[in-house]
Formats: structure tokens, sequence, C-alpha cells
């Protein structure tokens, strides 16, 4: 069951995070003639259950956030948690890649750019308010995109409406649920080169996220039932991967609204599996590592693309073997959480003052 400080959550949020890294690695893999099995068991499909439940986890943030917080204050912490960690990982990553240079390669650097007139000043503003990734992947607008990730653009847009969602959710939640499955259906246009990034079409697994808050206890009091469901669901749809001769990936993990029935059954399974899980991690006392690297799942997602890109620009992934490259992927894993580790004081820091601020003055 989520307790005050949000185990669950937290759990939840390092299970995304290594589901979404361990995907973006397995992309490096996609010309090796050495190893299949990424591409054909771990590119897009984890990755894509992983952000589905990043999703989530922002909605389940947004309703505690609205449950605590006037309007004013929640729009103030909301902005500040999202943007200035996006911006103070993107120059702090955009100057290391800028010494690098020296000695490696990166396919693109946007500061080098802008030092060699390539890019303008403008050309940043999209990434001073998070959504340079999110314009580039959807409407193909060229911008200086870096650390970021799509979804970031989304989850800033949706944290917008969190509060006209969660009002109407207070009066008829399924109704509300209801309705955001069907935005989502009727926005998913197959015209766009990624129709499964937009806002509007991910809005049904954010308001998900606050439906299970909204109904916590019910969900909990039922997990075991909800999560034998699940498990029917999941089989399910490996009986008609399997007669349909499709992948499983397409299956399960399909870019379309209808992922969400098979992300919420993973949901469930976890959502059960959690109470024994925490005992385990109680039992070795790694509940303070748990919440400590949950506290920087965000940081952690958004540097993590620009580790493995760097790794797979200076070596051949091609030529390694399995033992070769589960140990690249180890060292993307350490790197990434270390670099993290360094920025996380500095992030938090800047956040409390800049809160306080912006707080007293309006």
């Amino acid at each position: 069951m989520l307790s005050t400080r949000n185990t669950f959550l937290d759990f939840l949020r390092l299970t995304a995070v290594l589901l979404v890294i361990t995907s973006h690695y397995a992309y490096m893999f996609d010309n090796s003639t050495l190893i299949t099995f990424p591409r054909e068991y771990l590119t897009g499909g984890i990755g894509r259950l992983g952000v589905s439940i990043f999703f989530m986890i922002s909605g389940a943030l947004a309703y505690v956030s609205l449950t605590r917080y006037s309007l004013r204050e929640y729009y103030v912490r909301r902005t500040c948690s999202v943007l200035i960690p996006y911006n103070m990982v993107y120059f702090t990553a955009a100057l290391i890649l800028l010494v690098l240079g020296f000695y490696f390669r990166y396919p693109v650097n946007p500061l080098e750019q802008l030092m060699n007139g390539e890019k303008n000043v403008i050309a940043f503003l999209p990434t001073l308010v998070g959504i340079d990734h999110y314009l580039h992947g959807i409407w193909g607008v060229e911008t200086a995109y870096l650390t970021g990730e799509w979804f970031i653009g989304c989850i800033i847009l949706h944290y917008a409406i969190a509060p006209l969602v969660f009002r109407i959710m207070q009066l008829a939640p399924l109704l509300t649920m209801s309705a955001a499955l069907t935005v989502s259906v009727l926005c998913y246009d197959s015209t766009l080169a990624n129709p499964y990034w937009s806002a509007q079409v991910r809005i049904c697994d954010f308001a998900f996220g606050m439906l299970f808050m909204h109904f916590l206890p019910w969900f909990f009091k039922w997990r075991i039932l909800l999560a034998v469901t699940g498990m029917v669901v999941i089989l399910g749809g490996c009986a008609v991967s399997d007669l349909s001769q499709k992948s499983i990936r397409e299956i399960l993990f399909p870019l379309a609204p209808r992922s969400l029935f098979f992300s919420v059954a993973f949901l469930f399974i976890l959502h059960a599996c959690y109470p024994v899980i925490n005992r385990g991690f109680i039992r070795f006392r790694l509940n303070n590592n748990v919440s400590g690297l949950a506290s920087r799942a965000y940081i952690i997602m958004l540097i993590q693309h620009v580790v493995i890109i760097f790794i797979s620009a200076n070596i051949n992934m091609a030529e390694l073997n399995a033992t070769q490259a589960t140990l690249f992927w180890l060292l993307a894993l350490i790197t990434t959480e270390r670099i993290s580790a360094a920025l996380k004081a500095g992030i938090a820091m800047a956040e409390k003052i800049t809160v306080k601020y912006v707080l007293k003055k309006i």
C-alpha cells in the first residue's frame, strides 16, 4: 500500500527507469550481427511500458500535490520541479560534452553549434520551457534538444490541465477516466510522425494515475484479484500474439491508446507484489537506497540518453559480444547514477530557493 512516503511510487519510478534505460540501450544493437536478443525482445517494448508507468506516476503525483497545495503553489512547485532540473542537466551535459569533444565523438551538441554559429540563441527557447524534444518529435520543429525526452513535454502539458481533471474526477471519477480514454482514441492521428507521443493521446495514462490515487484504498483491498486479472489480460495478449503471428511487443506494447490496458495490467501485478518486495527492502535495509534513487529518477531520465548515445558514438556496438554488451550496459547505469548524484544537491537547492522566492513574490 502507498504510505505517506509514497514507497510504492518510489519502486515504480525505479522500475520505469530501468525499463526505459534498457530499452534505449537495446536500440544500439539494431545493426549487430552478433546479438539479436535486444532488438527482438527489448527494443521499444519495455521502454514503452516504462514511459506509460512514468505518465501514471506523474498523474498520481499531481493528484497528491493538488490535495496538499493551493492552486498557485501547485503550479509553482510543479513548474520548478520540471524546468529547473531540465535546464541544469541540459547545460551541464552540454558543457561536459563540449570538453569531452576534444577527445571523443558525440553526434550533435547544441552548445557547440551555438559557438560555431550553426544555431542562434532563439533556438534554445523551447529548451528553457522543456518542450524542445516534444516539438521536434511531434511536429518536426527544428530545436536545440539534447537531454530532452519527448514525454517531458507531454507531462508539462498534463500538469497544466491537471487541476481541471482533478476537480472533475472528484465529482465523477469513472466518467472522467472514460472521457480521458475517449480523448486519447479520438485524438490519435496516424498522419503524425509519432502519433502516440502527443499529450492529448497520452492523457489516458496520466488520468489513470490520478484515478489510482483517488481509489487507492479500493485498489489495495482488491490488489490480488486485480493482479490475477492483469495476468489474464497479459496471457491473453500473448495468446493473440501467437495466433496472429505478430510479435508480443506489437500486441502488448502497441504505439496506440489500447496499450493502456496492458500497462495497467502490469501495474496491478506490481502493486500486488509490492508488499513482498518491500519486506525484502526492509530486511536488507535498502529502503533509504530505494528512496534516494527514486528522488533522482527524473534527473536520471534526463541524463541516460546522453550517456547511452555517447557510449554508442565511441564504441562499435555491432562488434560487441553478449558479455561486453552487458558490461557497457552496467557502465551506462553506473555513470548515469553517479552524475545524477553529483547534480542532485544543486538542483534540490535551486528548486527550494526558487519556490520560496516565487511564492513570496506572488
